[in-house]
This record gives structure tokens, sequence and C-alpha cells, in this order.
């Protein structure tokens, strides 16, 4: 989820449930897949789930929140995110279909 248009801006902050996570190796994938470094190019950041991660979004501690549902559905009614890939429908970016 993203505030704004993605950017492959260095410093950016991922928001992850837990370091090492599922989701931040997909986030690492996808960011080489990008072109970018996710050693150096990115800091990801443990914020846990539905009560600290969204606020975390919210008051900008992150930038980026790789989430899973109920957070997503929250910051899209809202209008606070935008969806930038959907992992749930694989034919909406070419990366995904590397996992056929």
């Amino acid at each position: 989820m993203l505030p704004v248009a993605p950017k492959n801006e260095p410093g950016t902050k991922i928001g992850v449930t837990q370091r090492e996570s599922s989701g931040e190796l997909i986030s690492r994938e996808l960011l080489k897949y990008a072109g970018m470094d996710p050693n150096r190019d990115v800091t990801f950041i443990a914020v846990g789930v539905l009560p600290t991660a969204v606020p975390a979004f919210l008051t900008k501690q992150i930038d980026v929140l790789m989430s899973i549902e109920s957070m997503t559905t929250i910051l899209l009614a809202d209008r606070k995110a935008t969806k930038v890939l959907d992992l749930t429908t694989p034919q909406t970016h070419p990366f995904l279909k590397l996992f056929d």
C-alpha cells in the first residue's frame, strides 16, 4: 500500500508484519525485479498487524506497507492508500508469472 504513486526511491521505509516474514521476502524479490537493491535501497521495519501497522502507515513512520487483508480494506475504504500490487491475482504483474 502506498499513499501516492510508487517511486523507485532509495531510502524508502517498508513496513512488514515482522522481519524475515513472507511479506519481507516477497518485497525483496519485487524490489530486485524492479532493479533495486533491497539491502541498500530500502529499510524494512517490523510494524506488526492491524493495531500497530495501520497507525504506523498513517503517521508516516513508514512509506510503504506490505499489507494483508483487513489492513488493505481499511486503508482503501478510507482512501488513505493506493493498492500497487494484488498478490491474489497473478495476472496483475509480470513478476508473478515467474512463479507459475
